[in-house]
């Protein structure tokens, strides 16, 4: 029994886990070679036909315990590691003695001391774990670099020492995300070993042994082409991913060995290694920056094409923080990036804090070789209904051959295992596999004429069930470009002045004003061809700068402007038409962080000695920064009226330094920040795009729910879901606010306001939650609240919530994982960019991308507007129903011939080959290839396919439909019996 894996003796170890709450999380377990497993095995191969050996490929922890015994980790040679989706993996324990280095609980590598243990490890879906003696466990490994503050990182800017490089080297390995694409042989074997092939490969074999060669020879045909199919789309895919996300770059490194930078190619490079970097690089490593600023290009990580700037961790807020990747994002160029143009200087030095597949890129990478199953049944429940089928068919098998034994005279045995054999073939439908593919295959191809593409075919069924569809605001429902409408001004002593329409306009008490719009900003001048100097950054701040006519230069030689006293990387001062001698330095610049919701710059007026802050964001935000005596008192009236009109509010606000510049460097952002005066609003137009309301009329009528998730304000998206039509006319919206002071607050408190008017007191919110006719609406901060305090009211809040505003990048993808938990079919509409977390989460992500190598989502739709979605929707539907549709009939078709030859079989007879070829060919070959081809209807009907085949509504089809064949074939057997010329079949051995 021991050899079977029960565990006698009660010492098995219980799997450990690693790299816990996150996606990356494993159970693993250790286990050794077992010689006499081995050999028992190996016995009931050989007894089985090499049957069990193909058994033994399906399921890595049966495979492992008819081979190995469980065992302790230390002196595992095999671990077993099993996802957070039930998806195992066998993987080899190695060691290095050469790699060796001392790994600390953490996963950070420090240097090594003279003695070098081996070093054992084992490599997961890329990820490289290695054995930490003090911890007695496998830890993932990650580069000392990537766990250290940022004043740490800032400090090991000059290099590593070639012995720290050569064992960083062989314990990280090469600097490269290698793609594999398997070899035409090891993609036809995973295909063959599909239980499905299988069974076919049965099929053919056994028809050829009673010289049925015809239709053997078609379903054979079939298979090789549905394979050859497969083995195609899936070689192509690899070779795309590994053409687009494999390859290397020269790179200049600095190094502590005597002999200076040195040039080298990108493969050659480990954490901790210091970089120069230069315009128009294209980054192979992610790397922390350590001085200066950089525009880079992360299109290809995020589908954002607007480019972004990164400032180096010399201008970093809090240098002791540990440096992380939500956090720090503006100092941490990505790989896949490329440098655009380095702001202020020729070149720049990073420190390289990741490489391989532990980069941005690298992770991308590993979500599409390893994706996440598909959450949905219907394999799953294919293979369910079949293993029913294939018990019902052993039974008709147990039927057929007591029936042939007891006739009279008595079949032959050949004559029996022959004919029971082939009862098999009916139940399980030789066609059904290459239907399967046939019907993926051809909605992907659909969809490729409509400018959607996707990572695998696999997903396209997944539209189907959709019943909610999450959408962007800003460049999803509404257009990229914002149209600057005017800027109200805000008096030093708080109030708010007449709006301006004409930036050039304001006045000169408002000098601080118009001295913000033209220096709070990251625009930057980019040479391109034909044209030079084209100034790039985000569209808004486009727009400030067009209309105030301002200059922007950049000084990249490194010095000391005389003019300033200090380096002044950009220099701001009006057009040559405008004849002012006003000049403004950009000094130093944070910029924006969807978490922080706002950026800010420190800016110096030429022959003044005060510095500026100049603080640009959210309202909200601005209004917690500044002092409460320099905000005018109707602040929020004034904001949400604004912002009820649809449009896209900015603030502005200032606060003066009279202090040197040494001061002012001094200071955390926070501080630089204390006590600011609020400069003014500035308003934009944000229309919608043409195609929005038609659409959502669309998914609507369909019973499809729409919701938005968007960082703008929440009465801008208030104003935007109801002008666009995303909210239902007949639907009121109560807007969910709460009041919490902290994380142990027992009671929340919690208020509904309905369309900004009326009140609704806290104590009836569960009842608020459940009338009908209210949608709600809340903002980032209610989320968190209410998410910390109160699951049950999130819940209800969840599934009737249509607006989400202010919402961080990690609270939208906590809103769609919310919507799965409860049962919703969930699908996600963005523009690439602070939505890559949310449009993976869901069922369905969509990425409206200019390019179809964006790997943002599951779904890549080149056209911008979100009527992909109506088309993605129709063709799942399509697809599921075709799916459906061509899987009953091929079940319902074999389980009437079944009838059919049993009742045949009764009389000792069975239908000819020719009777067989056109049953097998004619009747069910040609009606499920023409199932599975039907394209999606023109118009997105209310009616949505079932999520699951295992439904009453497909069962009670399955078996109403062969009860009623039953029934009539036994109705015609009956009244051809009872026929005069009907003589019954008499078996005569002599001429067999």
């Amino acid at each position: 029994m021991a050899w079977l894996g029960l565990n006698c003796c009660g010492n098995e170890q219980e799997p450990e886990k690693l790299n816990r709450g996150t996606n990356d999380e494993i159970a693993i377990q250790g286990f050794v070679k077992d010689w006499g497993r081995v050999a028992v095995t190996t016995l009931a191969c050989v007894a089985t036909g090499g049957l069990l050996l193909l058994v033994l490929t399906w399921r890595a922890s049966f495979r492992l315990w008819c081979t190995h015994r469980p065992s302790t980790l230390d002196v595992a040679t095999k671990i077993l590691c099993t996802d957070i989706y039930g998806q195992e993996w066998e993987e080899d324990v190695a060691s290095d003695v050469a790699s060796s280095s001392e790994i600390t609980k953490d996963g950070k590598v420090f240097r090594a001391p003279p003695e070098q243990p081996a070093v054992r490890f084992f490599v997961n879906k890329k990820i490289k774990y290695v054995w930490d003696n003090s911890a007695q466990m496998f830890i993932r490994l990650r580069s000392y670099e990537s766990t250290q503050s940022l004043q740490g990182i800032y400090n090991n800017r000059h290099g590593l020492i070639s012995e720290e490089v050569d064992r960083r080297k062989k314990l990280f390995g090469e600097n490269l995300i290698k793609i594999e694409v398997l070899s035409i042989p090891q993609l036809l074997w995973q295909q063959i070993k599909n239980p499905f092939y299988v069974f076919q490969v049965y099929t053919i074999i056994l028809w050829c042994l009673q010289f049925y060669y015809i239709y053997a020879i078609c379903i054979g045909m079939l298979s090789v082409l549905s394979i050859a199919s497969s083995v195609w789309e899936t070689r192509r895919q690899s070779s795309i991913l590994r053409e687009a996300m494999t390859s290397q770059c020269e790179m200049t490194v600095i190094r502590r060995n005597g002999t200076g930078p040195t040039v080298m190619s990108s493969r050659e490079l480990v954490p901790g290694d210091t970089v120069i970097l230069l315009d128009g690089m294209a980054l192979e490593v992610d790397v922390a920056l350590i001085d200066g600023a950089a525009v880079v290009n992360e299109a290809i990580l995020t589908g954002e094409s607007v480019p972004i700037i990164k400032v180096g961790l010399s201008q970093a807020d809090n240098p002791q923080q540990i440096i992380n990747d939500s956090l720090h994002k503006m100092h941490i160029l990505y790989s896949g990036s490329e440098i655009l143009q380095l702001r202020a200087a020729t070149c720049a030095i990073g420190v390289v804090l990741n490489t391989g597949f532990s980069t941005c890129r690298g992770e991308l990478v590993r979500s599409i070789l390893f994706p996440k199953p598909i959450a949905f049944h219907l394999y799953s429940d294919f293979m369910k209904m079949l293993g029913c089928f294939v018990v019902l068919g052993f039974g008709a098998m147990a039927g057929s051959i007591y029936m042939w034994l007891h006739t009279e005279p008595p079949a032959t045995l050949q004559e029996v295992i022959f004919n029971s054999l082939d009862l098999l073939t009916f139940v399980i439908p030789p066609i059904l596999p290459a239907t399967m593919t046939a019907i993926n295959v051809w909605a992907q191809r659909r969809l490729k004429k409509n400018n959607i593409y996707c990572v695998s075919s696999n997903y396209i069924s997944l539209a189907g069930p959709v019943d909610v569809v999450c959408f962007d605001k800003t460049g999803t429902l509404t257009e990229d470009d914002l149209e600057l409408a005017c800027v109200v001004p805000c008096s030093e002593d708080g109030f708010f002045e007449k709006e301006c329409r004409n930036l050039r306009d304001i006045s000169a008490e408002q000098d601080l004003l118009r001295i913000g719009l033209g220096s709070c900003h990251t625009l930057t001048h980019y040479t391109s061809g034909a044209a030079p100097h084209n100034l790039i950054g985000h569209p808004m701040e486009l727009r400030i700068f067009e209309s105030l006519d301002w200059e922007l230069e950049e000084r990249k030689d490194g010095c000391i402007n005389p003019d300033y006293g200090i380096l002044t990387p950009v220099l701001l001062r009006p057009s040559e038409e405008q004849r002012s001698s006003l000049e403004v330095a950009q000094i130093k610049t944070f910029p924006f962080d969807a978490n922080d919701q706002r950026m800010t710059v420190v800016a110096q007026i030429k022959g003044s000695r005060e510095f500026h802050v100049f603080i640009k964001g959210a309202g909200e935000t601005l209004k917690q920064i500044c002092h409460p005596s320099k905000i005018p008192g109707n602040f929020d009236e004034v904001l949400t009226w604004y912002s009820l009109q649809g449009l896209r509010v900015v603030a502005l606000a200032v606060r003066s330094w009279s202090a040197t510049w040494h001061e002012v460097e001094s200071k955390q952002r926070v501080q630089l920040e204390s006590e600011a005066r609020l400069l003014g609003l500035v308003l934009f137009v944000n229309p919608t795009k043409r195609e929005t309301p038609l659409c959502l009329s669309i998914l609507h009528h369909a019973h499809i729910d729409t919701v938005m998730i968007t960082g703008d304000s929440l009465a801008t998206a208030i104003s935007v879901a109801r002008s666009c039509g995303l909210v239902k006319t007949h639907e009121q919206m109560v807007i969910v606010r709460t009041n919490s002071t902290g994380s142990s607050v027992r009671r929340l408190e919690v208020s509904y306001n309905v369309a900004f008017t009326a009140s609704a007191k806290d104590d009836d919110k569960i009842e608020i939650a459940e009338k009908d006719g209210l949608v709600f609406v809340m903002d980032g901060h209610t989320w968190d609240d209410i998410r910390r305090h109160d699951r049950k009211l999130l819940a209800k809040l969840a599934l009737r919530g249509r607006v989400f505003a202010r919402m961080k990048p990690d609270q939208k993808v906590q809103i769609i994982e919310e919507l799965r938990d409860l049962g919703r079919h969930v699908a996600m509409c963005g523009d690439g960019c602070n939505d890559c977390g949310a449009l993976k989460a869901a069922h369905v992500g969509v990425s409206l991308a200019a390019t179809e190598a964006s790997v943002a989502a599951p779904f890549t739709s080149k056209d911008p507007s979100i009527k992909c979605m109506d088309l993605l929707i129709r063709e799942g539907r399509a697809t599921l129903v075709s799916t459906y549709a061509s899987f009953k009939y091929n079940i319902s078709y074999g389980f009437a011939s079944l009838i059919v030859v049993m009742i045949l079989y009764s009389i000792r007879t069975e239908p000819s080959d020719a009777q067989y070829l056109i049953m097998d060919l004619v009747l069910i070959t040609v009606p499920s290839l023409v199932l599975g081809n039907t394209a999606a209807p023109q118009l997105l009907g209310v009616e949505r396919p079932t999520r699951r085949i295992l439904h009453p509504l497909h069962i009670s089809s399955i078996l109403s439909f062969l009860l009623i064949q039953a029934g009539a074939f036994w109705l015609c057997f009956w009244f051809t019996m009872q026929q005069p010329w009907f003589e019954e079949f008499v078996f005569v051995l002599e001429y067999c």
